[in-house]
């Protein structure tokens, strides 16, 4: 979880749960696939974004549910979710 949240604190991060199919490899820090798509993004509502709401507006534009929210949210989302 202290690994997550160094490199999920960088400026302009965006998060999320990505479907995988394909050939997939469980990896040393998470997994790779032959063919991925974002399923949820989070963007931190603290992560360095000027105009947060406009940027989520744009990251809509792929037909992804968008959710702005403190990165400490995110983090806790992720942390329940790394089983499913």
């Amino acid at each position: 979880m202290q690994e997550m949240m160094k490199w999920a604190a960088a400026p302009f991060a965006v998060l999320g749960k990505v479907y995988l199919w394909g050939r997939v490899t469980v990896c040393e820090r998470g997994w790779k696939a032959q063919n991925a798509y974002p399923a949820e993004l989070y963007l931190p509502s603290d992560g360095g974004w000027d105009e947060t709401k406009l940027d989520a507006k744009n990251l809509e534009d792929y037909g992804v549910p968008v959710d702005v929210r403190p990165l400490v949210e995110i983090i806790q989302i992720a942390g329940t979710r790394r089983s499913e």
